[in-house]
């Protein structure tokens, strides 16, 4: 089975539930994961294969990750994704539910006309995007982050939510790039006895 057919499944079983289960009885968490990482496989697939851009452009346009997003993008699944999951009442509360929604929605995004996207969505799915950025919880954080990059025409309705933005992403980058440092000094320093051994040697 292709990771497309697997996707094909999983859309069906997901349809099956949605449309026939009671709302107590219908949790999406599971499939959710399930569809979630059958995208990862699919651009772990594609990254194995090393395309240039600019060599293999047909190759990296036509792949197996951007026919499994396809895949979603043609169900009614998106929707719900989008007006359910993410942004509606249901889940309001449940995390794990919204991570792992935007998680889809953010791979997800690469195929869409986003200026259209963002423009025929709900309000409230554009706030709620910016309350997760804005909230530095991560994974979530990382997620809305990504989902509002697309969104070009956002930058001067959403101007003092943008430029708060920046401020906590310039406060991320200098706290990776301190780790980063600090783990490459960690891992270059001699052992602390031989340094105290050439300390006493060069003090003689």
């Amino acid at each position: 089975m292709t990771l497309v057919d697997e996707v094909n499944e999983l859309l069906k079983q997901w349809e099956t539930e949605h449309n026939t289960l009671p709302v107590p009885e219908h949790y999406p968490k599971k499939i959710l994961q399930s569809i979630a990482d059958s995208i990862d496989k699919a651009k772990a697939e594609v990254s194995s294969l090393n395309l240039d851009p600019y060599d293999d452009f047909k190759n990296v346009s036509e792949n197996v990750e951007s026919e499994v997003i396809k895949t979603i993008l043609d169900h009614e699944f998106l929707e719900v994704l989008t007006t359910v999951y993410l942004t509606g009442s249901r889940y309001a509360q449940d995390e794990e539910v919204h991570i792992l929604a935007a998680r889809i929605m953010a791979s997800a995004m690469n195929g869409i006309d986003y200026n259209a996207y963002f423009k025929d969505v709900e309000e409230d799915m554009v706030d709620t995007l910016y309350r997760w950025a804005l909230a530095n919880r991560e994974p979530l954080t990382s997620y809305a982050v990504e989902m509002l990059s697309y969104g070009e025409s956002l930058c001067g309705k959403y101007h003092q939510s943008n430029m708060e933005l920046i401020k906590l992403l310039l406060s991320k980058l200098k706290t990776i790039h301190q780790k980063a440092r600090d783990e490459y000094n960690a891992a270059h320093s001699p052992p602390q006895g031989l340094l105290i051994k050439t300390q006493n040697y060069c003090s003689k």
